[in-house]
């Protein structure tokens, strides 16, 4: 079952990982006294496959995120370069 955009926003905020309806992201999670928000992407087979931690996200990013009516494209937009492979707004490292 989806969650509405505000309820997600607020289990994302709360530091749950929490499933997201995605081509692209499988789920994820914020930490806010790092500003960290978590993202699991999906592989290639729609399985879930590697995990990024991007920072700095401030609270009302996140919340933007949470109610974006898709994840995928509001990584690419606010912390990926769309239509790069490696270049990203934010600080990030691949922890998996």
């Amino acid at each position: 079952m989806a969650l509405d955009g505000a309820r997600l926003a607020d289990l994302v905020y709360l530091g749950q990982w929490v499933p997201v309806e995605s081509s692209n992201v499988a789920a994820a999670r914020y930490i806010y006294g790092e500003q960290k928000l978590e993202v699991e992407y999906l592989g290639k087979n729609g399985e879930p496959s590697t995990f990024y931690h991007y920072w700095p996200v401030t609270p009302d990013e996140v919340e933007a995120f949470g109610l974006a009516p898709s994840h995928g494209k509001w990584i690419w937009d606010h912390v990926r370069v769309r239509g790069t492979k490696y270049d990203h707004q934010k600080d990030y490292v691949r922890v998996l």
